[in-house]
């Protein structure tokens, strides 16, 4: 069984993490074809997979940065243990 995550994020946290406004996020929804569609439950309830968010935030950075996305994630995995060994000595 794998780790996969399924969070499922409403729009306004879409929103958040991508540091943009709900109107910014349905216009990357219609124009943006690499942008996660989302799952429409009914006419009023639409949520994304954090795990598809994170991956198309990961592929951007990555084409924006030049390097691959095997790269860009090895770089991130780096810097999040780095910041959390840092976040131990400063507790400590």
């Amino acid at each position: 069984m794998s780790n996969l995550s399924l969070n499922q994020l409403r729009p306004e946290q879409v929103c958040e993490r991508l540091g943009c406004c709900r109107a910014q996020l349905y216009k990357l929804v219609d124009n943006d074809p690499t942008f996660p569609k989302p799952i429409q439950v009914t006419k009023r309830w639409v949520f994304w997979y954090e795990c598809e968010i994170d991956a198309w935030t990961i592929k951007k950075a990555a084409k924006q940065q030049g390097i691959s996305v095997e790269a860009m994630t090895e770089r991130l995995a780096n810097a999040s243990a780095f910041s959390m060994k840092f976040k131990e000595l400063m507790a400590s």
